[in-house]
């Protein structure tokens, strides 16, 4: 595994399934996450938001900060729904809904063979 370059904390940090924080980083994020959901919604210091965007806006906060990638991905992310998305359109639906609560644990028992 390397070390990929650091990311400028203008950079999104997307698809991020695996961070690690170093230990003294720890402490700052969470006091800085914590006062973001006290905020209210849209406030230009950052209101309360899904954890994905709030790693953004800390990393703004804190220009000083580094943040890399790693190559190869030292962690992967089973497939599961994603908790940021609200279903829209046909997936929206109450047809959606029953089908997900049915034939997924079908589908999990076909896999099992």
């Amino acid at each position: 595994m390397t070390q990929g370059p650091s990311l400028g904390p203008e950079r999104e940090l997307l698809l991020g399934h695996f961070i690690r924080l170093r230990g003294d980083m720890i402490e700052a994020m969470v006091g800085y996450l914590e006062a973001m959901l006290k905020r209210p919604n849209g406030s230009p210091e950052g209101g309360p938001m899904h954890v994905d965007g709030a790693y953004s806006w800390f990393r703004r906060a804190h220009p000083g900060v580094a943040a890399y990638v790693c190559t190869p991905s030292v962690a992967q992310q089973r497939y599961s729904r994603s908790d940021i998305s609200v279903p829209t359109g046909w997936r929206a639906t109450a047809a959606a809904d029953w089908a997900r609560k049915v034939l997924r644990p079908v589908r999990a028992l076909l896999r099992r063979g």
